[in-house]
């Protein structure tokens, strides 16, 4: 891609990397909980996890319309008016946010439970799919769309691993909040 396109994905993707710092938060809190709960009381997980689901997704989910609301202002207040066009960017790449803070509750309730493999297994799927799509298209708003893709497919793949072991109402925990967002 030109420069101008790097730039201006690289403002937009710097101020989802920020706004990530409550996904680090969330997984410092969550994770030490999880693995005490799979440890000591087991038969709790499954009530805890969908309950943590449902606030991280209808949190990440209104915060990511809080953004793209905003993302004309926060653009161009942080990089000036000659990166506007990293609006639209940081619009798509929301959807990246969302699904990796959600994705998070999956990843470490999977790895408490000693299910690293089928979380790796997701990762490297989910980055086939990435690949495929990035080196099929062009475009800064592709890879924007990959990323969202490649962390939705990671999110779908762990769910399908993880509620082998326990149910999830996923309908009601995510897709619900994710239609109600769109």
């Amino acid at each position: 891609s030109t420069v101008s396109n790097a730039g201006i994905f690289s403002a937009a993707f710097r101020i989802i990397a920020f706004l990530l710092v409550i996904d680090r938060v969330f997984n410092v809190i969550f994770f030490p909980k999880i693995i005490k709960c799979f440890n000591e009381t087991p038969e709790r997980l499954e009530g805890i996890f969908n309950s943590v689901l449902k606030i991280i997704s209808v949190m990440s989910l209104s915060l990511a319309v809080l953004i793209i609301v905003a993302s004309d202002f926060m653009t161009t207040a942080i990089f000036g008016e000659n990166f506007i066009g990293a609006a639209v960017i940081l619009q798509l790449l929301t959807g990246y946010f969302s699904f990796s803070i959600i994705s998070s509750a999956f990843t470490y309730t999977l790895i408490s439970m000693n299910k690293e493999n089928d979380y790796t297994a997701a990762l490297f799927w989910s980055m086939i799919v990435f690949m495929i799509i990035i080196f099929s298209f062009t475009g800064i708003a592709v890879a924007a769309i990959s990323l969202v893709i490649f962390q939705f497919v990671t999110l779908v793949l762990m769910y399908l691993k993880l509620v082998k072991v326990i149910r999830i109402n996923f309908l009601r925990s995510v897709v619900l909040p994710l239609a109600i967002t769109v």
